[in-house]
């Protein structure tokens, strides 16, 4: 079995839809071991509770597309994280928002011990028929509308790339306007930037490193900037940022990475790079330009 399971779709006429992203997550999850730990009747639509599809409610200004749970693999550590996922319509047709958030349990949809929710997403931009990337790995996954934002979920990987307990949400957005919600105690004025909360089972969530900044951002700590990435001469092959933050720095995310533009030559759209002591490819998403400042890029693994 790959390390990764990923899916994409090019900007097309419902390309992403929250059923089409939401249906490519749940494959991709199974794969790699993720098992759907509850999903409302609204998340099941014409599925079924292991394998909801998100696809009967129509668009209504604010209306739940519907709920899901996904239960983490345990692996090699002791805390098996549940990740609940909602999707919601926005107040404009064809804009859509996932609201997520982290726990050890649930009793019928209500997580018990639940972290902080981030909201990520545009209530107002329709994002039904643009370019998506889902990438699972059996500790992370990604999701990303990749010109305008990405969240990721996983445990913390450490520079040494071994995976701890602690799980982190981690987000981008393009502006302020697809940076739907982020929790106190970081105010975020938002032009390029992100945010990565990370909690640990014993200790609660780590506040004191949250905020990522790829632009301008006011407000919060902990800033790793990319802002001067102009030299095109950096070394080949080695991702940049963004780092899994709290209690002390960690190493970088499996699913995806932000690399120099020399890593990219046009017109190539995917590369190899060494990771976990094999080379693994990466994919250029066709459309970045909105996230990210300089001579950098998003890139997806795509094993």
């Amino acid at each position: 079995m790959p390390a990764i399971s990923w899916s994409r779709a090019d900007a097309a006429a419902n390309s992403s839809t929250p059923a089409a992203v939401m249906q490519a997550l749940v494959a991709s999850a199974a794969a790699q071991g993720w098992a759907v730990d509850y999903a409302n009747s609204n998340a099941i639509g014409t599925g079924s509770a292991g394998s909801p599809k998100f696809d009967t409610v129509a668009y209504a200004s604010g209306a739940s597309v519907g709920i899901m749970i996904l239960k983490m693999p345990l692996g090699s550590l002791s805390t098996q994280w549940l990740v609940k996922i909602e999707v919601a319509w926005g107040t404009s047709a064809g804009a859509w928002l996932l609201k997520v958030t982290t726990a050890t349990s649930q009793s019928g949809g209500v997580l018990t011990g639940a972290g902080s929710m981030i909201t990520m997403g545009s209530a107002s931009a329709a994002a039904i028929s643009v370019e998506y990337w889902v990438g699972v790995h059996a500790n992370e996954f990604v999701i990303s509308l990749p010109n305008t934002w990405l969240i990721a979920v996983g445990r913390k990987r450490t520079l040494a790339g071994s995976y701890l307990d602690d799980i982190g949400l981690m987000s981008f957005a393009s502006s302020s306007s697809f940076a739907a919600g982020y929790p106190a105690p970081v105010s975020m004025t938002l032009v390029m930037g992100g945010l990565c909360l990370v909690r640990n089972i014993a200790q609660g969530e780590y506040t004191s490193v949250r905020a990522l900044s790829w632009g301008h951002v006011g407000g919060g700590t902990g800033y790793i900037s990319a802002d001067t990435m102009t030299d095109n001469s950096a070394a080949y092959g080695y991702p940049v940022a963004p780092f899994w933050m709290g209690n002390g720095p960690g190493g970088f995310p499996r699913t995806f990475a932000i690399f120099c533009l020399n890593d990219m030559p046009a017109p190539l759209n995917h590369f190899a790079v060494t990771v976990d002591g094999a080379d693994r490819l990466f994919f250029v998403p066709a459309t970045y330009a909105g996230m990210l400042i300089g001579n950098a890029k998003w890139a997806f693994a795509k094993e």
